[in-house]
């Protein structure tokens, strides 16, 4: 049964990422179709979070999503453009990001996330015994 929750919830990831590109968002001179109108409607439980830190935590996630789902290295990595690749920090960003749109969404998903148990000192040996199958 098609219902409006289960159309948006069927809709890619990068999808959502680049509904808050530009061309959506707009400028100071020409305000864009959704946002900055609707950003309290999308985070309603933080009080206007800038459509820029926004924008670049979705972009910062979508890359880590692509890098993990291509089964590339994420950890240790540098793009030289200075996008935050330590683990915790992305960890960070995703549940604070969260936070913004559900409290209890982000409670779940930090207390079943992995991240803590990968990156354990006693894990992270691994990595330098074989960093070239990360």
């Amino acid at each position: 049964m098609r219902t409006p929750g289960r159309l948006v919830a069927a809709l890619p990831f990068s999808f959502w990422v680049f509904l808050f590109d530009e061309a959506y968002s707009g400028s100071r001179e020409n305000p864009g179709v959704l946002w900055p109108t609707l950003l309290v409607k999308a985070f309603p439980h933080n009080s206007g979070p800038p459509l820029k830190l926004i924008r670049k935590r979705l972009r910062h996630l979508l890359i880590v999503r692509n890098r993990v789902m291509h089964h590339e290295r994420i950890y240790p990595y540098d793009d030289g453009r200075g996008l935050p690749w330590n683990p915790q920090q992305i960890r960070r960003e995703v549940l604070e990001l969260l936070s913004w749109m559900s409290p209890r969404a982000a409670t779940l998903a930090g207390r079943f996330d992995r991240v803590q148990d990968v990156m354990h000192p006693l894990n992270l040996r691994y990595l330098r015994w074989a960093p070239h199958l990360f």
